[in-house]
């Protein structure tokens, strides 16, 4: 994830429909597919944002996600990223680790917008779609939500550190798929009977 940073537009600017069409046909192979080959990487960004727009559910699943836009209705920001976390962890534990991973990519890009000119609110304006998205994807509950899951997402990114810091992600390919290991930073506090995180 280390390359294009410095790329102004990155996520943003689409790829080669035919590049990103002939790898999303190879992974369907289950070729061995080594990405790192491919200069554009543009389209290296088209290949990343189809996988998740193809998801048949989302990673913050449908089961959360008027959990998670009801968020968005809470004044004070302490309390919002609090109620955010808790409702986060209740995610299926596979779909919490690669959010984790992309919203710290997402932030790392972010900080170099100056030079690339993806803000925070930007790159949510690209992904929030493919993140969080409702069972009934209508025009009118499409235009309804958006704004809301833009808000969202650029939350998550802009406070990162809070939501995802204590979580070191190492991603390792092997055979053509991608493992995660997780290292849990020890101040984090377990889940009561609940399910929540205490206070």
């Amino acid at each position: 994830d280390k390359r294009g940073y410095n790329t102004e537009g990155i996520l943003r600017i689409p790829g080669s429909a035919s590049i990103i069409n002939e790898y999303k046909e190879r992974f369907n192979r289950e070729e061995d597919v080594n990405i790192e080959e491919l200069e554009d990487i543009h389209s290296v960004a088209g290949i990343l944002k189809l996988f998740f727009r193809e998801l048949p559910e989302p990673l913050c699943t449908y089961e959360y996600y008027d959990m998670l836009l009801g968020t968005m209705s809470i004044s004070d920001v302490g309390i919002q990223c609090e109620k955010i976390n808790q409702v986060l962890k209740f995610l299926p534990p596979i779909y919490y680790k690669i959010i984790a991973y992309l919203v710290g990519y997402l932030w790392r890009v972010s900080r170099h917008c100056e030079v690339n000119r993806m803000t925070s609110h930007n790159l949510a304006i690209v992904f929030a779609p493919t993140l969080l998205r409702p069972r009934d994807q209508s025009l009118h509950t499409q235009m309804t939500d958006s704004p809301e899951a833009v808000k969202f997402l650029e939350l998550l990114i802009d406070h990162y550190e809070y939501f995802f810091g204590n979580e070191k992600l190492e991603f390792r390919k092997q055979h053509g798929t991608f493992t995660v290991r997780v290292y849990r930073g020890r101040n984090l506090k377990p889940k009561n009977s609940n399910g929540l995180a205490d206070p």
